[in-house]
Formats: structure tokens, C-alpha cells, sequence
């Protein structure tokens, strides 16, 4: 699993610090980066999961940020299976396959991939990746993917220490 090693609610510190300029800056980067150095990715973004279940997203483009509001206002899809149910990695071939998620229709986002941040043994967040393309993510995007959700945790988690210093 991707993991950090802070420990005092590093769920909550994360969200806590969500605004801070540096760990901002992190998930910036990753989602930038996810969607440049990834094959397959078209769309990044990073969704944090707050007390309550609360989120608050880093996307850098507005088809992101309508992904995210119409998952957080229909309390479906994608994201929102990796943050009930917590798996490492969520793939999803097709989104508009047996139409679980219609209301993506027009969207124009056909697969996706996620990665679950884990700080100190909580949930923290979620990097998500999309593509226009049905079933465009290759074993090589996930072990890409991988890579750059374990590096936003470990930075997060310097990030906190510093903090905590």
C-alpha cells in the first residue's frame, strides 16, 4: 500500500495543511506531472479526504473540477469508490460501460485510474487519472502511477514533519 509514516491524525494534518503554499505546491505537481509523464493520462487531479469525509481537490483544469463536483454532488463514481472502500489502485476500463456512471456520458471521460494516499495508516487522499480513450491505461501507467503516488506521500509526509518542527 502507498504509506507515510506520520503519525497524530495524519489524515487530518494533511487536510489541515491542504492550503499551506508547500504542500499545495506537491499536489500541484503531481497532478501536473501525472498528466504529462503518463501515457495514457488526458486529466489529473488529486482529491483530499477531510473529517467527515469531506474533500477538497488540486485540479489544474476545469473538466477535473467538474469530474469532482458531480462525484461529490451525486456521491458517485470513480473517487468515490477509492475513498469508501480504500483499495491501493482503482481501475476503471471503460466509465461508460453497463452506464454504472451516466451521468459521465457527456463529459466526454472514458477511463480512469486512481491511486489512495495513505499518510500514517489514513486515507489522506486519492491522485486520480483520466483519458478520453476507453481502456487506455497500460500496466506501465499503473506502475508510473505508483511511483508518483508514493512520491506525494513521502513529500507530504517531510512536508508535515517540517511543519511539526
Amino acid at each position: 500500500m502507498i504509506h507515510g509514516d506520520v503519525v497524530d491524525g495524519p489524515g487530518a494534518r494533511v487536510w489541515d495543511a491542504r492550503s499551506e503554499p508547500e504542500v499545495f505546491a506537491i499536489l500541484e505537481r503531481a497532478a501536473l506531472s501525472a498528466a504529462r509523464e503518463i501515457g495514457a493520462c488526458d486529466l489529473a487531479g488529486i482529491g483530499l479526504v477531510g473529517p467527515g469525509g469531506s474533500t477538497s481537490y488540486v485540479a489544474r483544469h476545469a473538466t477535473v473540477e467538474l469530474l469532482d463536483e458531480l462525484q461529490r454532488t451525486l456521491s458517485e463514481g470513480p473517487v468515490v469508490v477509492s475513498e469508501r472502500r480504500r483499495p491501493e489502485v482503482v481501475a476503471v476500463a471503460d466509465l461508460l460501460d453497463g452506464s454504472q456512471w451516466s451521468s459521465w456520458d457527456d463529459i466526454g471521460v472514458r477511463a480512469y485510474l486512481g491511486f489512495t494516499l495513505f499518510v500514517g495508516g489514513e486515507v489522506a487522499g486519492v491522485l486520480n487519472l483520466y483519458s478520453f480513450e476507453p481502456e487506455a491505461f497500460t500496466a506501465s501507467d499503473v506502475a508510473q502511477g505508483l511511483a508518483l503516488a508514493e512520491d506525494v506521500v513521502i513529500a507530504i509526509g517531510a512536508a508535515l514533519e517540517r511543519d511539526a518542527a
